[in-house]
């Protein structure tokens, strides 16, 4: 999974998931230019990830989907720059990356549930996609199942998927692990813009520009983490260090109008 950034491309924190890939059986087509904001669950109704894999590789059934989770495994089946065929809907399927997750257990009776392996890395999708897609938060507007197309907006069909997995608890985890993502145990940490390259020191304190040069290679030469992220989440990580040091409403203003002043033009 790539995506262009200024006409070069560029790894996105997604492609770091992928443990492998399988064909898609030219299923898939253009985003038409939507702009990914949701992250879309099925379940596969089947507990055979290599029945799964397959149908989706031969086209036996007129199904694709741009991830396939079992356990541990994340594998790329529809590149997240293309719209995969999965909800029977054009509209949320090109504004989504679609998931099937592989059951581990099948059945009325078994609740159609999946590992917690399964949820762990289904969780660690919505966390990547924090990184790569501004649109996109950890909501339950924005972390959709597949029945809730129809039951929300009318779109796709009725039907049960994605089974048992709690949509709830998922928001929860993709919340959990992007404030420990931002804030694993380092007093001081860099963070670049997605949205145009500048990197900024983060302490407990605040926040600096780096300037590109002998600055930041002093400060990369001395091992801190450098973690890239949009703007709009930038705000979000700087609002919880400062709110877990001081409560003072004033000092919170000033620093929202600091960094409202650094939005970059196209953010």
């Amino acid at each position: 999974m790539h995506c262009r950034d200024s006409g070069r491309e560029r790894m996105t924190a997604l492609a770091d998931l992928v443990t492998r890939r399988s064909g898609d059986g030219g299923q898939h087509d253009d985003r038409g230019g939507a702009a990914v904001d949701t992250l879309l669950v099925h379940h596969a109704a089947s507990s055979n990830l290599d029945e799964v894999l397959s149908m989706m590789a031969t086209g036996s059934r007129e199904v694709s989907s741009n991830l396939v989770i079992r356990d541990d495994d994340t594998i790329e089946v529809v590149s997240a720059e293309r719209r995969a065929w999965t909800s029977a809907s054009s509209e949320w399927d090109s504004r989504s990356i679609t998931v099937e997750v592989v059951n581990s257990a099948t059945g009325d009776a078994s609740g159609w549930l999946v590992s917690e392996a399964s949820m762990a890395s289904l969780a660690r999708v919505g966390i990547a996609m924090l990184a790569d897609y501004p649109g996109f938060r950890a909501g339950r507007d924005r972390v959709l199942g597949h029945r809730e197309l129809y039951e929300r907006y009318g779109a796709s069909y009725p039907t049960a998927c994605p089974g048992g997995i709690d949509l709830e608890d998922l928001v929860a985890r993709i919340r959990a692990g992007s404030t420990t993502t931002q804030n694993q145990d380092h007093t001081m940490y860099l963070v670049e813009l997605l949205d145009d390259g500048r990197v900024f020191l983060v302490t407990p304190s605040g926040f600096s520009y780096v300037e590109r040069g002998s600055s930041l290679a002093g400060l990369d030469a001395l091992g801190l983490p450098r973690r890239k992220m949009w703007f709009g989440h930038f705000i979000d990580a700087m609002a919880e260090i400062h709110e877990a040091h001081t409560a003072d409403a004033e000092e919170f203003s000033d620093l929202r109008t600091r960094l409202e002043a650094l939005r970059p033009a196209n953010s």
